[in-house]
C-alpha cells in the first residue's frame, strides 16, 4: 500500500468514526451547500455553523436524558436467607425448630437473630427485610412481626438499637398446611452503614391479632446495589 492509499484510509477511518454517532442521533443538515464556482460567504458560513452546533446539542440533550433515565434505574439485589439459618434460645423461646422453618408462638418475648457481611455491592438507601411464613390454623386475624435491625465493625459496641415497626398482615388462614404470606420491613439506611448488618426478630407487633403459632420459612434482604 502507498503513502496515499494509507492516507486516505486513515481519514476513511476518521470519518467513519465521526459519522456514526451522529447517524445514530440526530442527522446534522446545513443550510447551505456549495458547488464548484460558487462563492463562500460569512452568512452562509455561519448558518451552517449554526445549524452544526444546534445538532450537537440536541445530540447533547439526548445523551443527557438517556443518562438521567439510566441513573434513576432501580437496581436492586436479594439476598434469601433460609429461616433454619436464623438463631434463637434452645429454651424460653417462643421458637422451636419446625421441618418446615421456626415455629413461632404468639409471643413478643424472645425471638431470633440473624448477621450478615453487608453486601459488597449496597449502594446504600434503605433497605427492605421481607419474612416469609405460613400460618398453623383456619383463624383469621392480624400477623405483625417487627424488627431491631444494626450494623457494626470490628471493635464496635453492641447495643438495642429498638424496634422497627413492618406492615402487618391480614391472614386467614387454613388448616392442613395452611396459607402463605409475606410481611415487609423498611430499614433506613443509617441502621446499615457499617460492614455486618445484624437483626432480630419479634412477633406480636401492636397490631398483632392472629394468636396461633406461625411458622417463618425464610427471611431476605432486598437492597440497592451499584450499577
Amino acid at each position: 500500500m502507498n503513502t496515499i492509499n494509507i492516507k486516505f484510509s486513515i481519514i476513511g477511518l476518521i470519518l467513519a468514526l465521526t459519522i456514526i454517532p451522529v447517524a445514530m442521533g440526530s442527522n446534522l443538515t446545513v443550510t447551505k451547500t456549495w458547488v464548484n464556482g460558487e462563492t463562500l460567504t460569512a452568512k452562509d458560513l455561519n448558518n451552517n455553523f449554526t445549524d452544526a452546533e444546534k445538532s450537537v446539542t440536541d445530540n447533547d440533550d439526548r445523551i443527557t436524558a438517556i443518562e438521567a433515565t439510566v441513573a434513576n434505574l432501580a437496581l436492586t439485589r436479594t439476598i434469601s436467607i433460609p429461616a433454619f439459618a436464623l438463631t434463637f434460645d434452645a429454651v424460653g423461646s417462643p421458637v422451636t425448630a419446625d421441618r418446615a422453618g421456626l415455629r413461632w408462638a404468639f409471643n413478643f418475648s424472645g425471638g431470633a437473630n440473624l448477621t450478615i457481611k453487608a453486601p459488597a455491592d449496597y449502594a446504600g438507601g434503605d433497605v427492605v427485610f421481607y419474612i416469609f411464613f405460613q400460618t398453623t390454623t383456619a383463624t383469621s386475624g392480624v400477623v405483625d412481626f417487627f424488627i431491631r435491625p444494626t450494623s457494626y465493625n470490628s471493635g464496635d459496641s453492641t447495643l438495642d438499637p429498638g424496634s422497627v415497626s413492618c406492615t402487618s398482615v391480614e391472614v386467614a388462614g387454613s388448616s392442613g398446611f395452611g396459607t402463605v404470606y409475606e410481611q415487609s420491613c423498611n430499614i433506613v439506611a443509617s441502621r446499615l452503614s457499617e460492614g455486618w448488618w445484624t437483626t432480630s426478630i419479634q412477633r406480636q407487633g401492636s397490631s398483632a391479632t392472629y394468636a396461633d403459632d406461625v411458622i417463618v420459612r425464610g427471611v431476605a434482604f432486598e437492597y440497592p446495589a451499584i450499577q
